[in-house]
């Protein structure tokens, strides 16, 4: 099977889609398939061809929006494939594919803006062969915001790479963190007020803060509480050394608003804590909640209830048995989302439509 996969995503990176299709084609590659990436959006670079762990990516800058479809479109013509693979309903991707009057497949792990108006996306979204979700939140999403029917939804859940993360991997320096936080920077103010109450009985507890955006914004933050001494900032990481940094640290924690996107989510970065042997705080959703059960795996806290965050953090740093105890069940249930699992369901789907 010849698989083309058009994403507009950074291919390699760090963030969730990175993660996801990434995985998923080293998969099939692994499996004997081939798989190309088309990434072309306006801040995918320079114009290149490589290829990437037995994967070929070919990255072409777009600058103007309204040319983009027929431009990608023009660029599918020119790749040699059974079938396409479309990330995300967009001008980049799904828009293009419709185009092509050629079966096409599309993977929608999250949802998108309701208030988006743009010609033709309903339409890619109906016209798939299948769409991947990763949760029946996401589906219920799809199919009351543009009418598609239930039988072409196929539910793919979000993984971990066990190789990278597990309860092996040694601590990435000699420090020891009491909680670790990866990823995006958003909504750290919840974290901070935590901590206030934290530090009361653990005076000398240190938050690890992995990742780079609004970096200087929290920092700021954590200065003005008078916390400078209890939060260690490292900016961004590798991927692949994500998993020595939370060998160190105690819980890992992850911090949503309580909205539509959110809610939807499945955190990657809980696979990889709970694949790590860590117990898990986490805010109390929908999507979160379908992988962490509350006293199972770790803690569910409602959004914004600081106290109850802090409460669930110390309680763990109280018990060592507990820690232990939740993170042996995280990682058991980590190892049913390990990318060869999910890509093993995808590729018997692709088998049927090539």
């Amino acid at each position: 099977m010849k698989l083309l996969c058009v994403a507009p995503i950074r291919y390699p990176g760090h963030l969730g889609d990175a993660i996801r299709l990434p995985n998923l084609a080293r998969y099939l590659a692994k499996r004997g398939h081939s798989v190309q990436f088309l990434i072309a959006f306006p801040k995918v670079g320079k114009k290149e061809t490589l290829e990437i762990n037995g994967v070929l990516v070919h990255r072409n800058p777009i600058k103007h929006r309204i040319q983009a479809p027929f431009k990608i479109w023009k660029l599918i013509k020119e790749c040699d494939y059974d079938l396409i693979y479309a990330y995300m309903p967009s001008i980049y991707s799904s828009i293009p594919a419709l185009l092509t009057g050629q079966p096409f497949v599309l993977d929608c792990p999250d949802i998108i803006k309701t208030h988006q108006n743009i010609p033709l996306l309903g339409a890619s979204i109906r016209k798939a062969e299948k769409i991947f979700v990763i949760n029946q939140i996401t589906k219920k999403f799809y199919i009351q915001r543009f009418k598609v029917e239930d039988q072409k939804f196929v539910i793919l859940p979000n993984g971990v790479d066990e190789s990278i993360f597990n309860s092996t991997v040694a601590p990435k320096t000699s420090e020891r963190y009491d909680a670790v936080f990866t990823g995006r920077l958003y909504y750290l103010e919840e974290l901070i007020e935590a901590a206030r109450y934290v530090v009361k009985e653990y005076p000398d507890a240190i938050f690890l803060i992995i990742g780079n955006e609004d970096e200087d914004k929290y920092r700021a933050m954590v200065r003005g509480e008078g916390l400078e001494r209890n939060f260690k900032f490292v900016g961004f990481v590798p991927h692949e050394e994500v998993a020595a940094y939370i060998a160190a640290a105690k819980i890992g924690v992850n911090i949503f608003p309580n909205e539509p996107y959110c809610a939807s989510a499945q955190p990657i970065k809980i696979l990889e804590y709970m694949a790590s042997g860590k117990p898990v705080v986490a805010t109390n959703l929908p999507g979160t909640a379908e992988i962490i059960q509350h006293e199972s795996q770790g803690f569910l806290y409602n959004a914004e209830d600081c106290r109850k965050l802090a409460n669930y953090i110390t309680q763990l740093l109280d018990d060592d048995m507990l820690r232990e105890r939740m993170g042996k069940k995280g990682a058991l249930t980590a190892s049913k989302y390990s990318w060869d699992n999910i890509g093993e369901k995808l590729l018997k789907t692709l088998e049927q439509l090539t």
